[in-house]
């Protein structure tokens, strides 16, 4: 990314940042990511949009995900599979003391 050595150190730390953002430009998306108009440039992408904790989760566990994973020799099946578990678990578990700090709340205000 640097041709020259001849760079100041901040001029070279933004010649990296430039060409960082002009070869991820097309992924990165700066509005909101709960609006209709996210939705829409996702699937113009072609991306999945998730809408709860639990499937997007679940695609952790694709087969696509999973072959991935294994292709680039990041995880194997099982160390996959019991990520998920864990997350799912812990989504779980904070999903039921909220809900139950929420029932508590009206008789304790």
């Amino acid at each position: 990314m640097i041709e020259t050595k001849d760079l100041k150190k901040d001029e070279a730390i933004f010649n990296v940042l430039r060409e960082y953002i002009k070869e991820t430009k097309n992924i990165l998306f700066e509005g909101d990511g709960y609006s209709e108009a996210w939705e829409k440039e996702a699937k113009k992408r072609g991306l999945s949009n998730h809408k709860t904790t639990p499937t997007a989760l679940k695609a952790k566990v694709s087969k696509k995900a999973l072959d991935l994973f294994k292709d680039l020799n990041v995880m194997n099946h099982v160390e996959v599979e019991a990520r998920y578990e864990i997350e799912l678990e812990e989504y779980t578990k904070k999903s039921r003391l909220k809900v139950g700090c929420l029932a508590i709340l009206p008789v304790t205000t």
